[in-house]
C-alpha cells in the first residue's frame, strides 16, 4: 500500500477507523465429487484452519440444483467471515461412471480487523478465480480418499500465499470490474441496485453474455453504503436448470437467473429505490464515487416517511435481559405477512444490516442472536403502510441491552418518556418479586421523568409476554392466543403484571408473543425450540412465530387514531 494508506473513496470501502494491514490471509477448502468413489458430494481437501463440517457449511453455498455446471465466481457473506468461491465443472466420475458435477473451491476470509467486505472482494475474488482442481487431482489415487468418507486431503500452507494489499491491485481490480459492467448498460445496473435497496433476495445481476469476471462481481459492492455492502452475497451465475428454495436464502444477487425464469423474493422496488439506484449505477459506470458523497440520503427506502417528519411516530421497545427484544425486532420483519393485520412493514435505510445479519443467524443458521451489548444499541427503523387506508408511518426503535433498561440510565429514561407509544416485553418465567420490581421501577421512572404529576400514562402501551410458546399446550391454546390475546395472557401470567400496569397506565393491552413459534403437526402442538449437542437453544425450521405484528399494529392504530 502507498504511504498515504488511503483507499478509493467508494462508500463500500469506508474503513470506519479500521487500520489497513499489509496483506490478507485466508483458509481454503474444496467441495465436490471424489473421482471413482461411491461417496456423494463431500469435502475433498482443506487447509488446517478450515473446519466446515462443524457448521454444515456446504448448505450455505447452494446454487439451485447445480445440474448445469459452469465456471463462475461467487462472494458469500456470513457472520464475521466472507468467502470467495471458484465454481467449475468437475472432471470426476463416480463409481457408476456418472459425470457432469459441479466443484467448488472456497477461500475463507475471517475479517477479524473489521475491514470493508468490498476490500476483501476486490483482492480475494480474483485470486480464487484462478484456482482449479490441480490442488488435489494429482492426489486422487490416495486410498483413504476413496475408502474413508471423512478423510480430507490436507492443503499445505505453501498453497495459501497471503494477498498483498496494494493501491495498484485495488485500482486495477476496480478498473477491470467497471469495464465489464459497461457492457450491461446503466438501466440494467440500476434495476439490479433498486432490487437490492428494496430488500429483495435472489435478484438478477445485470445482463451479460455470461458470468461476470471476479473483479466485476466485487465492483458491484462499491457504490453501496458499507452497512449494505458488508452483508451482500452475490453469485456470478446460476449453474442449474432451475432454482431451489435455498437460492433466495443464500444469495442477494444471482447471474443468469432471468434466463431460468427465477423471480426474486421480497418486496418490489418503488420510485425512491429506483431514483437512488440510478445514482449508484451512474457513479459505478463513470468510475467516480464523488457524486455519491454529495447525494442526499433518503430517510426510508421502501415508502415515504410520514409527512410530519421523522418525529411523527416514535415507539420505544423495552425489556429486561433475555426477554427477547432482538429476536422480536428481527422476526417482526422476516415474518411480515404472517399475521392478518392491515399494516405492512418495510425496511428503512440503516436497518438493512440488522435485517440481513438476523436473517443469516436465525433463518439460515437456526440460532438465536447474541444479546445486545451494553453501550451499543442497534437502531432499527421500519416504515409502515396501512393496506386499507393508505396511511404511512415511520417507527424508530432502539434495541438496547436489557441491562441498560434495568439500570435506567438517563439516555434510556429519555427514550422511554419521549416515545408516543411503548412496546414492553415481559418474560413469563420470572418470579413474582422480580417481575413486580422490573415493571414497577420502569413505570415509576417514566412517570416521574415525564412530568405527568397525578395523571396516569395515557399513551398506548402494548405489553408483550415473550416466549409465549411456553404457554401453548394445545391447538385451542394457539387459537385463543391469536383471537383473544389480552384475555389469554390475563389467565396465564402472574396477576402482579396487570396490577402494576393498572396503577400507572390508562391505555394498555396484553399480547402473548413468540418469535420462535410453535409447530402444529396433525393437530398436535410441538415446540419449535430444541437444544443442540452443546445444549444451546436452536430455532426449528418448522416453527411458525405468532402475534409479532399485532402489538405494533395496535399501537400504530392507537397513535394514528389519536392524531386524526
Amino acid at each position: 500500500m502507498s504511504k498515504s494508506r488511503v483507499l478509493p473513496s467508494w462508500p463500500a470501502l469506508d474503513l470506519g477507523g479500521a487500520a489497513l494491514p499489509g496483506e490478507l490471509v485466508y483458509e481454503r477448502g474444496v467441495w465436490g465429487k471424489v473421482h471413482g468413489a461411491r461417496t456423494d458430494y463431500r469435502w475433498i481437501a482443506a487447509s488446517a484452519g478450515f473446519t466446515p463440517r462443524r457448521e454444515r457449511l456446504e448448505q450455505r453455498f447452494q446454487l439451485g440444483y447445480e445440474d448445469e455446471p459452469r465456471k463462475c465466481s461467487a462472494w458469500r457473506a456470513l457472520a464475521g467471515r466472507h468467502y470467495a468461491l471458484s465454481l467449475y465443472p468437475s472432471k470426476a466420475t463416480d463409481d457408476d461412471g456418472r459425470s457432469g458435477f459441479l466443484e467448488k473451491q472456497l477461500l475463507e476470509w475471517r475479517n477479524d480487523a473489521g475491514l470493508p467486505a468490498a476490500l476483501g472482494a476486490l483482492l480475494l475474488l480474483p485470486r480464487s478465480a484462478t484456482w482449479s482442481d490441480s490442488i488435489w487431482w494429482g492426489r486422487r489415487g490416495e486410498p483413504r480418499l476413496a475408502q474413508d468418507p471423512d478423510f480430507v486431503l490436507p492443503i499445505p500452507e505453501d498453497d495459501l500465499p497471503p494477498a498483498p494489499l496494494t493501491t495498484e491491485s485495488i485500482e486495477n481490480a476496480i478498473d477491470a470490474g467497471v469495464a465489464a459492467w459497461r457492457q450491461a448498460g446503466e438501466q440494467a445496473l440500476a434495476d439490479f441496485y433498486a432490487s437490492l435497496l428494496a430488500g429483495q433476495r435472489g435478484a438478477t445481476l445485470p445482463g451479460l453474455d455470461g458470468p461476470p469476471n471476479a473483479q466485476a462481481l466485487a465492483a458491484l459492492l462499491l457504490p453501496l453504503p458499507r452497512e449494505v455492502a458488508d452483508g451482500l452475497s452475490l453469485a456470478g451465475w446460476l449453474p442449474a436448470t432451475a432454482a431451489n428454495e435455498a437460492l433466495a436464502e443464500n444469495w442477494n444477487g444471482v447471474g443468469g437467473a432471468a434466463e431460468r425464469k427465477v423471480a426474486p423474493a421480497g418486496p418490489a422496488p418503488g420510485g425512491e429505490h429506483q431514483r437512488r439506484a440510478e445514482r449508484l449505477a451512474r457513479a459505478l459506470l463513470e468510475n467516480d464515487p464523488r457524486p455519491l458523497a454529495a447525494a442526499p440520503r433518503p430517510s426510508a427506502l421502501a415508502v415515504p416517511v410520514a409527512a410530519a417528519g421523522e418525529d411523527s411516530l416514535h415507539i420505544s421497545l423495552w425489556g429486561p435481559s433475555s426477554a427477547g427484544k432482538t429476536v422480536l425486532l428481527a422476526q417482526l420483519y422476516l415474518f411480515a405477512g404472517n399475521d392478518d393485520d392491515d399494516w405492512e412493514i418495510f425496511p428503512a435505510e440503516g436497518s438493512l444490516e440488522f435485517i440481513w445479519k438476523m436473517r443469516e443467524v436465525m433463518r439460515e443458521s437456526n440460532r438465536f442472536p447474541q444479546a445486545t451489548a451494553v453501550g451499543k444499541p442497534a437502531t432499527v427503523v421500519y416504515a409502515f403502510k396501512n393496506a386499507q387506508t393508505g396511511a404511512v408511518a415511520s417507527m424508530r426503535v432502539e434495541d438496547r441491552a436489557g441491562r441498560t433498561f434495568e439500570e435506567l440510565d438517563e439516555e434510556a429514561q429519555k427514550t422511554l418518556r419521549e416515545a408516543k407509544g411503548l412496546v414492553l416485553l415481559v418474560d413469563p418465567v420470572l418470579s413474582e418479586a422480580k417481575l413486580e420490581s422490573q415493571i414497577s421501577k420502569t413505570l415509576e421512572e417514566v412517570h416521574v421523568r415525564s412530568g405527568r404529576g397525578v395523571r396516569k400514562d395515557d399513551r398506548p402501551i402494548a405489553v408483550c409476554v415473550s416466549k409465549a410458546d411456553l404457554l401453548i399446550e394445545t391447538a385451542r391454546d394457539a387459537e385463543r392466543a391469536h383471537r383473544e390475546p389480552d384475555a389469554f395472557v390475563r389467565e396465564r401470567v402472574n396477576p402482579v403484571l396487570v396490577k402494576e400496569l393498572r396503577r400507572r397506565c390508562d391505555n394498555f393491552k396484553l399480547f402473548p408473543v413468540s418469535a420462535a413459534g410453535v409447530h402444529r403437526r396433525f393437530g398436535v402442538i410441538e415446540p419449535a425450540v430444541f437444544f443442540d449437542e452443546n445444549l444451546k437453544p436452536r430455532i426449528g425450521r418448522d416453527g411458525v412465530p405468532f402475534n409479532l405484528m399485532p402489538p405494533f399494529a395496535w399501537v400504530l392504530d392507537q397513535v394514528m387514531g389519536a392524531a386524526a
